[in-house]
């Protein structure tokens, strides 16, 4: 419970005004300054709660889980589109998941390290700017390569997703609470 305080603290410009109701007044007359290096600190490090965030966490989650699923639905979607312009064979098109799929089963294991060893903030963030990057740049894709390229480069960024969506939720709710999420 601790470590939930800890990160839940959001430093803010609000965070360094003094708490009258003329500050506004103050800072017209020039006696007042926003400028951290001259306003008056607190004795403690500035806190203000956000109210419920760990359902924003929670949201956010859910958000990255379904638009990771979503990601991998798009291409098979496209394949009858894809396959008729780039005359492609269904060995071709099968080749193309085929790399997507090796990676993202190889590389779940490594992804869940990577979320443990850089923690779940900075791992998700940096799995889920990788997975948003080679989704763009597979538009980019001009032959059957690149294809696959791009999708087995998606599948080493999406692999690491489901691992620290569990970790993040394991982080921020309780275990009785853990079913609801």
């Amino acid at each position: 419970m601790k470590r939930l305080r800890m990160m839940s603290g959001v430093y803010s410009t609000f965070a360094l005004m003094p708490k009258r109701k003329s500050w506004l007044a103050e800072m017209r007359r020039g006696s007042l300054s926003l400028d951290p290096l001259v306003a008056e600190r607190p004795s403690g490090p500035p806190h203000r709660r956000i109210p419920h965030l760990r359902w924003w966490i929670g949201g956010l989650l859910f958000a990255s889980t379904t638009i990771n699923y979503i990601d991998r639905q798009t291409l098979s979607v496209l394949a009858p589109y894809l396959k008729a312009e780039k005359h492609w064979t269904n060995t071709d098109f099968a080749s193309i998941i085929i790399a997507f799929r090796i990676s993202y089963s190889f590389l779940q294991f490594l992804g869940g390290r990577l979320v443990d060893l850089l923690g779940t903030r900075r791992g998700l963030t940096i799995t889920v700017a990788w997975y948003s990057l080679m989704g763009m740049l597979t538009s980019l894709a001009g032959g059957l390569w690149s294809f696959r390229a791009f999708r087995f480069g998606l599948g080493i960024g999406e692999a690491a997703n489901w691992p620290g969506a569990i970790k993040a939720v394991a982080e921020w709710f309780p275990a009785k609470e853990r079913g609801l999420v």
